[in-house]
């Protein structure tokens, strides 16, 4: 223990000849240091360390945080500050939590301990998530807001509302695939999850409530926003009739922070700008679709339909579904219209290529996200589908562009609430009278009651046509119905639901470069793998005399042809949205791999591929799998 601070000691040390004179501690830590660092001795050193932290008992000998914040020597530090920080976080001090994640994510033991490494990233996650939740409630305490000022400090500024949720939203499904130790190793670590939980309801239900209020009190009328009706005509319309192919992706249920995710690793190849669209309300696919027609400024109609939900309207067209909401646009659009879906266009048939290539205007539309939030048996599935889907959008504006689509249009027909589960106290008793529609968020009828709970409006008062009415909660709270999930939410009047996101991209003319001159070489310390989480280094080096500085890859795990893995984390450049990985030239990076299928699998293979264009660029094969069940 000599590289504790000086003038520390402990009883549980008096036994121990430990070395008094600088010059031999200076020789013992650079000689441990060596040997940690050293890859052909790594694996004796941590079997030495473990044996001799048994001899002396230290994992039972109580050492503060402030102690051995700085060592590396012994497992069990590792393990003492792990639980140091979520005592920190469940103690009321996240910024202590944070600044410990920070500093020891990548410490000598967490990258040994895969498990150990995402336990810290959960631990930063959790801070920053109270830490800007406490933010966001106190700003909302601030005297009086604007509809417009409250959406304002939700997309702008240094640090905008809107990231509480995208940190939030990591969290979530990084939790989703952290393997909880059932025998109490992770007891805290599950407490401080509740906690967070707790405290981002409590920001969402407060921002929900005095957004609600703020609308009311407007007379439900947004100014200085564009409206999601205005988004074909403004945006769109403008680049039909060129020369230039143009794409249209409407995507169900993309959140303006997802949004700002997208866009971020896509700079490279695209001019992209991301601006605020307030949607139609109520905040359903089949009103938000229709709005991003050609032709919804003329305003949208709700028809009541005797047995069935009510139908959208513009015009004399109804648009009941999907189906008919393309028909509709193909008919209203005087250009070449090709349609198909998202993941069409993730490996795209020749057919379809040429379609596209021929075509003047693509319109691809996209349904996963909500279809997979509201499965109320699938939740920790939809949090991880989630953040897949910002891959697949990048992959397919990529490919888009690949077949000469050079003007892309992104956006949403609403976004969504995705928190903790609401518990029974927290539903109330729909508005009752002639129902034709009830969702959580929203009740769409005619006659009934009136309560404090929700918010009574018409049509007229929302700028739609019809003589249906409309109830929406004031709070979290929402109305009770059967079968729907309990903690994804879209219909409502909030900020997540509201608020969405309008993406313009332009392709660059500037040539990426050329992946034949990129070389990726990639070890293995262990030669099996044993457990869910395991490591693999991978190096990239300039082939030829050019090449670029760091190249973008993405890393997946395949047996049988199947994906049954993917990249969780890296010692640097990881990029938590869509799993990219950056590789600097000639600097290895260790990435942890997390096997999602484990099931009658022997062996798997590890493919890098480059992020833009997807070519192979190296795989390591026939990689032996030992995992004890």
């Amino acid at each position: 223990m000599a590289g504790l601070p000086e003038g520390h000691s402990t009883e549980a040390f008096s036994s121990i000849q430990i070395p008094k004179r600088p010059d031999q501690i200076d020789k013992i830590r650079h000689l441990c240091q060596i040997w940690r660092n050293r890859a052909d001795l790594r694996e004796a050193y941590i079997e030495t360390a473990g044996t001799v932290e048994k001899e002396v008992g230290l994992s039972k000998i109580d050492l503060s945080a402030k102690v051995i914040t700085e060592l590396d020597t012994f497992p069990c530090i590792e393990n003492k500050l792990l639980l140091s920080a979520e005592r920190s976080i469940l103690g009321g001090k996240p910024e202590v939590a944070l600044n410990l994640a920070e500093r020891r994510a990548q410490s000598f033991w967490s990258l040994q301990d895969h498990l150990q490494q995402l336990r810290w990233i959960l631990i930063e996650n959790s801070s920053q998530t109270l830490i800007l939740g406490k933010m966001v409630r106190s700003e909302l305490k601030r005297g009086k807001k604007s509809p417009e000022e409250m959406i304002s400090c939700y997309i702008e500024g240094s640090t905008p509302w809107h990231a509480v949720d995208t940190c939030y939203r990591r969290l979530e499904r990084q939790y989703s695939s952290f393997d909880l130790d059932l025998r109490g190793e992770h007891d805290e670590l599950e407490k401080v999850i509740s906690h967070v939980r707790q405290d981002y309801t409590r920001t969402v239900e407060q921002s929900v409530e005095v957004f609600t209020k703020a609308v009311e009190q407007a007379g439900l009328r947004i100014e200085g926003y564009t409206a999601q009706t205005e988004v074909f005509g403004k945006f769109v319309k403008p680049l039909l009739g060129r020369d230039k192919k143009t794409a249209y992706i409407l995507v169900d249920a993309l959140r303006y922070e997802m949004a700002k995710e997208l866009i971020d690793g896509l700079s490279e190849e695209f001019e992209a700008e991301l601006l605020p669209c307030v949607g139609q309300l109520p905040t359903l696919t089949s009103v938000g679709m229709a709005a991003l027609m050609p032709g919804a400024e003329a305003a949208i109609e709700l028809s009541d339909v005797s047995g069935a939900k009510p139908v959208v309207r513009l015009g004399s067209v109804i648009l009941r579904d999907r189906s008919a909401r393309v028909k509709y646009f193909e008919d209203s659009v005087e250009a070449n219209v090709v349609t198909c879906k998202l993941n069409e266009l993730i490996k795209p048939t020749k057919k379809r290529q040429t379609e596209i290539q021929a075509a003047s205007v693509v319109l691809v539309t996209s349904q996963e996200i909500d279809r997979w939030g509201e499965n109320p048996d699938v939740e920790e599935e939809a949090r991880l589908f989630m953040e897949e889907m910002l891959d697949r959008l990048r992959r397919v504006t990529r490919r888009l562009a690949a077949m000469g689509v050079e003007q892309i249009v992104v956006t949403a027909d609403h976004g969504h609430l995705f928190g903790e589960t609401i518990e029974s106290g927290m539903k109330m008793d729909p508005p009752g009278g002639h129902t034709a529609e009830l969702h959580r968020r929203v009740w769409i009828g005619k006659g009934g009651k009136s309560a404090e709970g929700y918010l009574r409006v018409s049509a007229a008062d929302l700028g739609l046509k019809g003589d249906l009415e409309f109830s929406f909660p004031r709070s979290l709270a929402c109305f009770k119905t059967k079968g729907a999930s309990m903690a994804y939410f879209h219909g409502g009047i909030s900020l997540q639901e509201m608020i969405i996101p309008i993406i313009l991209m332009r392709a660059k003319k500037t040539k990426p470069y050329a992946p034949e001159m990129a070389g990726v070489t990639l070890t293995m310390d262990k030669s099996k793998v044993t457990t869910r989480f395991f490591s693999i280094t991978a190096t990239y080096y300039v082939v030829g005399l050019l090449g670029a500085d760091e190249i973008r890859v993405i890393m997946s795990v395949k047996a049988d042809r199947k994906e049954v893995g993917f990249a969780a984390v890296a010692a640097y450049g990881f990029e938590e949205s869509t799993k990219e990985i950056v590789l600097q030239k000639d600097r290895p990076n260790a990435v942890t791999l997390m096997l999602s299928d484990v099931k009658d699998i022997s062996s798997v293979s590890v493919h890098v591929m480059d992020a833009i264009s997807q070519v192979e660029l190296k795989r390591l094969e026939h990689i032996p799998v030992q995992i004890s069940i």
